[in-house]
């Protein structure tokens, strides 16, 4: 399952070489000149004929709902569509950081059950001492890493004298 993006010959049948049934979304390109290409013909329609059946459009509107839906919150809530920090390195890592709390609010809601954070308030209690515990883990991890770094720092510091 991938969007118009991912959609070549050598993906396809690279894909199915590898015996994964495909169900890529094919971009409009007209068309085809299919002379000499008899596998990736045969990948390019076997596709084809999947994302036009009844399985491939479920998989497709599932694909919609559950991961597209993520991104656009994740951009258009999450402030994801203007980035305030410079360089590569900042901005893979604030990627990193929302992916990672979007992930996280999605874990903590199907555990708890709540099915949108608003409706979080039923089991609010709950919740918010899973989020105190988890960051008690993560300064406990951030503390231990600290102090590490200090003891490095020292004996190295020690070293030199």
């Amino acid at each position: 399952m991938a969007d118009k993006g991912y959609h070549s010959n050598e993906v396809a049948v690279g894909l199915s070489e590898l015996g994964v049934r495909t169900y890529i979304a094919e971009p409009d390109r007209g068309r085809r000149n299919w002379e000499g290409k008899q596998a990736e013909k045969e990948a390019v329609y076997g596709n084809r004929r999947r994302i036009r059946g009844e399985r491939g459009k479920r998989m497709q509107r599932q694909r919609g709902e559950k991961i597209e839906r993520n991104f656009a919150h994740q951009f258009d809530t999450g402030g994801m569509d203007r980035l305030y920090v410079r360089g590569i390195e900042n901005v893979h890592k604030k990627l990193l950081v929302q992916a990672a709390a979007c992930n996280l609010a999605l874990l903590i809601r199907s555990i708890y059950g709540a099915g949108k954070p608003r409706a979080a308030h039923d089991q609010s209690v709950e919740a918010i001492l899973a989020i105190l515990a988890l960051i008690r883990v993560l300064e406990s991890a951030w503390l231990s890493m600290v102090g590490e770094l200090r003891r490095t720092a020292a004996s190295g510091a020690s070293a030199r004298v």
